[in-house]
């Protein structure tokens, strides 16, 4: 009995697994085509994360997905901080002329 669940256990793993990451695979793979060169340094340099991912399959895909995950941290936190810049300028404008 022990062997029979054992079994299925283990082979809903040997099939599960490849297939979450074949999808996360894909999935990284479709982000790359869809992105804007301009997000990249050069279209060189889309090409490169391209064949990265297609030779490098799961380390390639997992090694974009890091990297992307990092630039788009970085434009956020560029945009924020320019954005309160914004609302900091736009606030002394407010205020009256003896309190800024």
């Amino acid at each position: 009995m022990m062997n029979d669940t054992m079994g299925i256990i283990l082979g809903f793993l040997i099939y599960f697994i490849p297939i979450c990451a074949s999808i996360f695979w894909l999935g990284r793979l479709i982000d790359l085509l869809c992105r804007d060169v301009s997000d990249f340094e050069s279209h060189t340099h889309k090409l490169v994360w391209f064949i990265a991912i297609i030779v490098g399959n799961i380390v390639g895909a997992i090694w974009y997905s890091r990297w992307i995950n990092r630039k788009l941290k970085k434009d956020y936190q560029e945009t924020q901080l320019a954005i309160n810049r914004e609302m900091a300028e736009c606030w002394k404008k407010s205020l009256p002329e003896e309190e800024r």
